[in-house]
């Protein structure tokens, strides 16, 4: 039984959503998802049940914007939970190393993916970042600590993220400490995210996430 559950956010993006749900089932095991519409017009609901009949969709009834995440966290049964957009996905493997991560390092809170960026897979300026270790490093953790990351690539333990709400992408319980772990190797073995050319400045190439764990401990 898997221990950590894909949450997603989405509004009006069926054919992005399609494609992120399809890279999230490659392979053997993939994880639960937990999907929040939106208030989506555009097929979403249709398209999820005749496709993905397994995943869990929340038909939110109005546009909640990113509140929608609190809606799809509190949804999932399992330890963990990961984030992704409609438009980013975690690569193969990528989840079960943040798992082990997060198993193993009791008062860790989240792990910070290394964040891939279009067909070329260029690093994300905030994962190389993140991996120059700006706050040290604690000796019980897999990584650097950092205080922020991409809400479309971090796994959070659920009791930290019970308590947390999730309406921007710096929100962390005062305690529990994130963390950027060492670098990962490339796909697919790392945990990695990668997204597809979708909205900021024009649509840009996406992004898979692979964790570096960026850990996030208390």
């Amino acid at each position: 039984m898997s221990k950590v559950t894909v949450v997603i956010a989405t509004r009006n993006r069926c054919a992005g959503l399609e494609r992120t749900l399809r890279e999230l089932h490659r392979g053997a095991g993939p994880p639960p998802v937990v999907v929040a519409g939106n208030g989506s017009r555009d097929g979403t609901a249709a398209m999820l049940a005749a496709a993905f009949p397994h995943v869990h969709h929340l038909r939110l009834g109005r546009n909640e914007g990113a509140v929608a995440r609190n809606h799809v966290a509190a949804a999932a049964g399992t330890p963990y939970i990961a984030f992704a957009d409609d438009d980013s996905w975690w690569a193969p493997g990528a989840l079960n190393r943040a798992v082990r991560h997060l198993d193993a390092a009791p008062r860790l809170a989240l792990v910070a993916a290394r964040t891939l960026v279009g067909p070329q897979e260029r690093l994300d300026p905030v994962s190389a970042f993140m991996a120059q270790d700006p706050l040290g490093t604690a000796a019980d953790l897999p990584g650097p600590s950092v205080l922020g990351f991409l809400s479309c690539a971090a796994t959070r333990s659920w009791p930290a993220a019970a308590s947390t709400r999730w309406c921007s992408s710096s929100a962390r319980r005062p305690g529990w400490p994130s963390t950027c772990a060492p670098p990962a190797s490339a796909w697919p073995t790392a945990p990695t995210s990668w997204r597809t050319t979708t909205r900021r400045r024009a649509r840009p190439p996406s992004r898979r996430s692979g964790s570096w764990p960026g850990a996030t401990a208390p």
